[in-house]
């Protein structure tokens, strides 16, 4: 199941709340990604709070998620 907030604010201590860094394996956590970000060229993410986003390239992005789980569980509408 999802985590509460209390529980999110525990694990991501670091963060503001409601900031949920996208880099799971940082804080222990099992990743599972959707391979449709695999195809973009460049992959946006929070940095832990709500005004500050990370760009990395697709190259990067599959050095920092390494050999999570992935598939394909979401669509374009």
């Amino acid at each position: 199941g999802l985590a509460t907030e209390a529980e999110a604010r525990r694990l991501f201590a670091d963060c503001e709340p409601g900031a949920i860094p996208p880099l799971g394996r940082a804080y222990g956590l099992e990743v599972i990604w959707d391979e449709s970000l695999g195809r973009q060229p460049r992959i946006y993410f929070e940095a832990g709070d709500h005004q500050d986003l990370i760009r990395v390239s697709r190259t990067d992005f599959g050095r920092l998620i390494g050999e999570a789980r992935h598939g394909c569980f979401s669509r374009h509408l």
